[in-house]
């Protein structure tokens, strides 16, 4: 049968925005106090409108919509173009009919030699498995045994361009420790304005925690030298290396595919040179050689070997430790 339903993005039709965010709502199970333009602004706003992709029916109702959010993971000197994808809905009066698979597979192709992988974020791991996204990367998660403050918490969106300097300075500092996302001053601004951040900054010291009902009483980014103030805070506390806490818990990280051959293999000769060179790769796997020794490995154990969980630790010489932060996963 063929569809009927109208492939258009949110800058060509801005009237369907409100309709779009009713739909991810009810998807997400999103409850009244919180909003997904909200907690998800560098994604869901005016300047990224044409990378927000929907479907409408024949009675102008949004069915499904797919975000796209360029990025650059960024480590030193070195850049690697990656895609976001979240605000991933579908209305139940369409699921099951083939509709997801063909809209998701069009929106990866529009965008599939843009970037050398997609990242997304997903409890729907063997839905995804089906489009050749595998787990991957890891975080380490630690509960606090404190009491949650009474006080009210500081919006992000409430620090002076002062604070903004030393946390902009602070974070800059992961660059030469992790491949993490690179940050412009117009990504700083769009952060700015998720209000449903909250956050702690002490001297050079800082940390952000909760975002809405994504990451509801969780410390999902922190920054600086003295980690005391970070140690008594009375939230989980997610950390892209091991911390000196106790109530441990290894996490994976997201769901990533490779995406253009070329720019991931560009990805691969920038950070190992000559010491491994991939001979070829295909959906379903790599052959590849690492100094001078061949092996073949499914895709799905290559990306763990690459970013873990449990990266192989002859590969951490060339390749950091990944480093997602909350604001910036979609």
């Amino acid at each position: 049968m063929v569809s009927k339903n109208k492939h258009l993005t949110l800058d060509l039709a801005p009237e369907l925005v409100q309709k779009t965010l009713d739909l991810i709502h009810e998807s997400f199970v999103y409850e009244k106090k919180y909003r997904f333009d909200v907690d998800f602004f560098p994604l869901f706003n005016k300047d990224n409108f044409h990378n927000i992709h929907i479907l409408i029916n024949e009675s102008n109702q949004v069915v499904a919509s797919i975000g796209f959010l360029p990025k650059k993971l960024k480590f030193k000197n070195k850049l690697v173009s990656v895609g976001f994808l979240g605000g991933i809905a579908v209305t139940e009066s369409v699921r099951g009919q083939g509709v997801f698979k063909d809209f998701f597979n069009e929106i990866l192709k529009i965008y599939e030699e843009k970037v050398a992988m997609f990242f997304l974020w997903s409890n729907l791991y063997e839905m995804y498995k089906k489009f050749d996204f595998h787990l991957s990367g890891e975080f380490y998660e630690y509960q606090s045994s404190l009491a949650l403050e009474k006080q009210k918490a500081k919006k992000i969106s409430e620090f002076t361009d002062g604070e903004w300097n030393i946390i902009k300075k602070t974070y800059n500092e992961n660059y030469s420790r992790y491949l993490t996302v690179e940050r412009s001053e117009s990504d700083w601004e769009k952060i700015k304005k998720i209000s449903s951040v909250n956050g702690h900054l002490d001297n050079e010291n800082y940390y952000f925690f909760n975002k809405g009902q994504d990451l509801l009483n969780t410390v999902h980014e922190f920054g600086g030298k003295d980690l005391s103030a970070l140690s008594q805070a009375p939230y989980s506390i997610w950390s892209p290396s091991k911390l000196n806490l106790n109530n441990e818990t290894k996490k994976t990280l997201a769901l990533i595919k490779i995406s253009s051959p070329k720019l991931f293999l560009s990805f691969i000769d920038n950070f190992f040179g000559d010491k491994l060179k991939i001979e070829s790769l295909s959906v379903n796997e790599v052959k590849f050689t690492f100094e001078d020794k061949s092996f073949v490995e499914p895709v799905s154990s290559f990306l763990t070997l690459l970013f873990g969980p449990n990266p192989v630790v002859e590969f951490q010489s060339y390749l950091p430790p990944l480093f997602i932060a909350g604001v910036d996963s979609i």
